[in-house]
């Protein structure tokens, strides 16, 4: 048996020669292509996009419609006589005369303090800013606090004298508060001189801001830049204040901003605004959204006087300072209120809406939205009826009521139909129970043809 390994070998050897034989015959021939195996990559988890802070709300859009050609007037429905109306859920009933307008106060003995020499802006470097700890109202209000409303015009000769500062006027801050000082008769007229100023002369920098690449806020970098995002609007604005020889403190915190829906969860503060104290109180300006608005990623520039002097209890809907003393409120509101409530720009206060009307009409169960609105092509038109709430019942019964002497007609819009309002001299009224469906009201200015412009917005269910 000694030799059977030699024969096992030799048999192995013979196989392998014959495979051998075999792969070299089949080499020759053309080879399948084959797939290579590509595992498919793991699913990463994508990161949302962080939402830009501080993007001002966009100015509101204006959308003409006109009625059909040969459309007859259509009445609105009249209230039968002796019915006692129910109110619909959320129809705001607004003072008959709308926000109080008063003359400017008289000038009083409280002139500029002393201002230091000209400073001139040291060698920008970028610097990493702490946020500012604003310092706390001295007294908080026991109550709502007597607001004084002053008409546009009011400001027309203050607001001139800041936008007319010459080029030697803004080469550094104390020069340029000295003149904007100069033509002012009190405290609030000096606020008032920076607050144009600063909304004229300071564009937003959306390019930075998308970017995250935040420019330095400090005053005189805004000021030498002549641009900015949020703190850069506050701190000048707050600077020159003090310069005129006026209390103010910038003031951080929370806000519903371009992208904020409802409910929407707020984890940190984004934005800076200011207070100014004058006339024995404290004041809210917010210049950075008095100076514009961001649509899509591009900034328009676009003045609006509602963040000058903001009621406190109207810039609650939007604005909540981190120290809760600078709500100015005798009730100051949590974070978690703040998300819950509606955001509410200008549009509708500035149209006489009261916040009591605004408060009734989200405390009621069946609460959802508030009635969508639109630029407003009038400067004297008050809301007198109408409901706060976007959505309406079909079938139930809506009043509105507008005072203007602006505008010559009112109409509903519905499936492309106008229905028009009773007019009695300035005073505008219509009744409606409308179908499902998505119902529009608007208005007619004089001079403007036969456009109407959509001021509000419904969704009948």
């Amino acid at each position: 048996m000694a030799f059977a390994p030699f024969v096992l070998g030799a048999l192995l050897s013979a196989v392998g020669f014959f495979l051998g034989l075999i792969a070299l015959r089949d080499s020759g021939k053309p080879q399948p292509a084959t797939q290579p195996v590509v595992q498919a990559p793991a699913v990463q988890p994508q990161e949302p996009e962080p939402e830009p802070i501080d993007v001002p709300l966009p100015s509101s859009q204006t959308v003409l419609i006109e009625p059909g050609p040969g459309q007859a007037d259509e009445e609105d429905i009249p209230v039968p006589v002796g019915k006692k109306k129910d109110r619909a859920v959320g129809e705001a009933v607004l003072p008959e005369i709308g926000p109080p307008v008063l003359k400017p106060p008289a000038p009083k003995a409280d002139s500029p303090k002393p201002l230091p020499p000209s400073v001139e802006p040291p060698e920008h470097k970028a610097t990493e800013t702490a946020p500012v700890e604003p310092k706390r109202p001295d007294a908080k209000p026991a109550g709502p606090q007597p607001r004084q409303v002053l008409g546009k015009d009011a400001y027309a000769a203050i607001d001139a004298h800041a936008l007319k500062a010459p080029p030697e006027a803004e080469v550094s801050l104390d020069e340029l508060a000295r003149y904007l000082a100069s033509g002012a008769r009190n405290g609030r007229e000096r606020a008032r001189a920076v607050y144009r100023w600063v909304t004229d002369r300071i564009a937003y920098d959306a390019e930075a801001l998308f970017a995250n690449q935040l420019p330095d806020p400090k005053p005189e970098f805004t000021l030498a830049r002549r641009m900015g995002v949020c703190g850069g609007y506050a701190n000048l604005f707050v600077d020159l204040c003090q310069r005129a020889g006026l209390e103010a403190e910038t003031v951080g915190g929370y806000v519903k901003g371009l992208n904020h829906a409802r409910g929407m969860s707020i984890s940190r503060p984004d934005h800076a605004w200011s207070a100014v104290r004058f006339e024995d109180q404290w004041w809210l300006v917010d210049a950075t959204w008095g100076a514009g608005s961001i649509t899509g990623r591009q900034y328009k520039k676009e003045f609006t006087d509602y963040y000058f002097t903001t009621p406190p209890e109207q810039l609650i809907f939007t604005h909540l300072p981190e120290d809760e003393s600078w709500q100015l409120r005798a009730v100051p509101l949590t974070l978690d209120e703040f998300v819950r409530r509606p955001k509410l720009g200008p549009d509708l206060f500035e149209l006489g809406l009261t916040v009591e009307a605004v408060e009734r009409a989200i405390a009621d169960p069946g609460f959802r939205e508030i009635v969508k609105t639109f630029r407003m092509p009038s400067q004297t038109t008050t809301a007198v009826r109408f409901p706060v709430t976007m959505h309406l019942k079909a079938g139930a019964e809506h009043q509105f009521e507008f005072k203007s002497d602006d505008l010559v007609s009112f109409a509903f819009v519905r499936d492309g139909k106008f229905i028009y309002f009773k007019r009695d001299k300035g005073v505008f009224r219509g009744t409606i129970r409308p179908s499902p469906g998505p119902l529009q009201v608007a208005a007619k200015p004089k001079g403007g043809g036969p456009a109407y412009a959509v001021i509000l917005e419904y969704v009948v269910e």
